[in-house]
């Protein structure tokens, strides 16, 4: 059973033999009705300014999450990560230590 449906740029009819309607009849119909009904905004980016966590220069980006000022600076962060991350695990491993120390075995 085919359903006539309506172009939603130029009109034509276009008859669908599937369950979920066509509305627009090829591509290039698609593409300029959506060039013309799109949202303002829709394609710009979000800009945004910080200050680089690294070094503290100000940055002014079109990536709103953007988080240092460049490749060296962004190096240094990843090693200072890392090197806070290991830091972070001597800590736990000598807590975990320290409570295994602790611990007194009574025999009987």
């Amino acid at each position: 059973m085919s359903k006539r449906y309506n172009c939603r740029q130029c009109g034509k009819e276009i008859i669908s033999d599937y369950n979920n309607p066509k509305k627009y009849c090829d591509i290039k119909c698609k593409t300029n009705y959506w060039n013309k009904h799109r949202p303002n905004g829709y394609y710009k980016k979000k800009k945004g300014s910080s200050k680089c966590k690294t070094c503290g220069v100000k940055i002014s980006s079109t990536h709103a999450n953007q988080k240092v000022c460049s490749s060296q600076c962004y190096e240094r962060q990843s090693k200072w990560q890392a090197i806070n991350r290991y830091k972070k695990h001597l800590e736990k491993s000598r807590q975990l230590l320290n409570r295994a120390n602790s611990i007194v075995f009574v025999n009987d």
